[in-house]
């Protein structure tokens, strides 16, 4: 027995509005889903102690049981293993949906997964999905240049449109300290980054971005010159001590119950010192790390 046409049409019209409705109803949840995400990596970013005043400071510092010097440095510890158990949740996401943009999850959510990649040591990975993503508009052009400088800054070599910025340690001699200097990161062909910023969907200079960063911008300035800038080596009482990243991170105090955790800062000082080049530390700190977070 056959169903007459116009039943048929019914039916087809009775299921397709089904199938919108759960899938509508799908993509709420998932909106609602990295919204909380994005929150979660936001949580402790930019809690700088530079940011808030000393009463500030020593608020949290005694409500996280640990001392105002400390306070970033857990504060930062924290975050990393937020990111972790974000990065998890979004790689789930991109396996079921691929990349989660503007059509699946409207604006300003389909940015979401690209922070929480752009905060993570899968850029590589995800890039050429993140490239698809804006080339289809369901991403924004500039967070895909923030992301293609990031890459090529973390393979030392110079970026494309500006977008990074490098932390430099500076010796002051007749003070006997270290300060900081952030300097952006060496661009390929300075002469026309404008020009590049402008086609990738940038609406500030170059300059401008600079400044509101805080860093230096020198066109002239090497990838090579932030490698020797970053070797600095301290003299006192005619003895040279090369500045250890390991000996200021190891100062870092973890409350009792986050120890479990200290596996991120174990990952961090073997990133640090891979990019120096001291394999020897490297190993020494991969060999700390627990193997399910390799």
């Amino acid at each position: 027995m056959y169903t007459c046409y116009p039943m048929r049409c019914l039916l087809c019209i009775i299921y397709s509005f089904l199938f919108t409705h759960i899938a509508c109803a799908q993509n709420a949840v998932l909106k609602r889903q990295l919204d909380s995400i994005m929150q979660l990596d936001q949580l402790y970013r930019g809690m700088s102690a530079a940011n808030m005043d000393a009463a500030t400071v020593d608020s949290l510092a005694k409500a996280n049981n640990t001392t105002p010097a400390q306070l970033e440095h857990l504060l930062m510890f924290r975050q990393a293993n937020i990111d972790k158990q974000n990065l998890v949740f979004v790689e789930q996401v991109i396996k079921e949906h691929g990349y989660p943009g503007k059509a699946l999850v409207g604006m300003p959510t389909n940015e979401v997964v690209f922070y929480v990649i752009q905060h993570s040591d899968k850029i590589p990975t995800y890039f050429p999905m993140i490239k698809a993503a804006g080339a289809k508009g369901e991403l924004p052009m500039p967070l895909v240049a923030m992301m293609e400088d990031r890459l090529l800054m973390e393979q030392n070599k110079p970026q494309l449109y500006g977008t990074q910025g490098c932390g430099v340690r500076m010796y002051d001699e007749a003070k006997d300290s270290i300060y900081h200097k952030v300097y952006i990161w060496p661009i390929k062909d300075a002469a026309q980054v404008e020009q590049r910023r402008k086609q990738a969907g940038f609406t500030t200079s170059l300059q401008s971005y600079a400044k509101d960063l805080g860093a230096i911008y020198d066109s002239k300035l090497t990838v090579e010159d932030i490698q020797k800038m970053r070797s600095i080596t301290i003299r006192r009482d005619k003895k040279t001590t090369e500045f250890s990243p390991r000996a200021y991170a190891d100062k870092i105090v973890v409350p009792a119950g986050e120890h479990e955790a200290s596996t991120f800062r174990y990952l961090q000082l073997a990133d640090s010192f891979s990019k120096l080049k001291d394999s020897v530390n490297t190993g020494r700190y991969l060999m700390m790390v627990s193997p399910c977070h390799l």
